[in-house]
């Protein structure tokens, strides 16, 4: 027969998210909840934010943010905005536009909306204008005949970039990653270093000339990073480590 509930422990059909009261000494810093740490934390979050305060979390989450935001229109139905709006929190793009309607599922959501910002746009209209203001590109995400592969496609960055904002931002995420990488003991699997390379390699999927010391040049596609950091291209069937070289991304026309 098959278990009660009463029978069921956690982890089997009542899974138990999250974490329990933190033991005592406390741990010390204007991030951490003191209402978390006495009573649990049982939010959906990065474990590396348990017990942190939600304000505490976007601050740090906008010191990370990719320059990518996302657009849905919002029509007749809305049961997949939430889904879209969760997911782009784990990408932890720089916001959210909903088109249309204001009214959307915010339970597909799960609370994630409110890590990022979802922003209101009555029209398309008003939405490419909100856009040409802050100098940002749309680009139309489509599965029509015609359309290139989203993984192939040369996206552009924006029409203005403001270079310090830029360095600023680039020298915080690298601050974050040595320190995790320290704190793993040098590690880039177990600290998250080579999955945050592999996620912004701009060679990774693309078709590359290798120009190798000596002057030896081969052309195949890059399909990885190694753990030592070396990126790892499929020549005829084979895959090498290139531990130096040039890497030139080629265009067909």
């Amino acid at each position: 027969m098959p278990n009660t509930p009463a029978e069921i422990g956690p982890g089997e059909f009542y899974p138990v998210v999250g974490v329990g009261p933190h033991p005592e000494p406390w741990p010390t810093g204007e991030q951490y909840d003191p209402e978390l740490l006495a009573n649990g934390d049982r939010r959906n979050v990065l474990d590396h934010y348990r017990y942190w305060k939600v304000s505490s979390i976007v601050e740090d989450l906008d010191a990370k943010r990719h320059g990518l935001q996302i657009a849905i229109e919002n029509w007749q139905h809305d049961l997949n905005i939430g889904s879209i709006v969760r997911t782009a929190n784990a990408f932890n793009v720089s916001g959210v536009h909903i088109v249309g309607k204001r009214d959307w599922n915010r339970r597909g959501a799960m609370v994630t909306d409110r890590y990022l910002t979802v922003h209101h746009h009555p029209t398309v209209s008003d939405f490419a204008d909100w856009c040409k203001e802050n100098s940002l590109p749309i680009i139309g995400i489509d599965n029509v005949d015609g359309s290139k592969r989203l993984e192939g496609a040369q996206l552009p960055e924006g029409l203005e970039e403001r270079l310090d904002a830029v360095l600023s931002s680039y020298l915080r995420t690298l601050r974050s990653l040595y320190a995790d990488f320290n704190a793993a003991g040098l590690a880039a699997e177990q600290s998250g270093l080579r999955a945050a390379v592999v996620a912004n390699c701009v060679s990774l999927r693309r078709e590359v000339r290798v120009i190798l010391p000596g002057g030896e040049e081969q052309v195949g596609n890059a399909v990885d990073i190694d753990e030592t950091g070396r990126i790892v291209v499929e020549v005829s069937g084979e895959k090498r480590a290139i531990s130096a070289g040039d890497i030139v991304h080629l265009r067909h026309r």
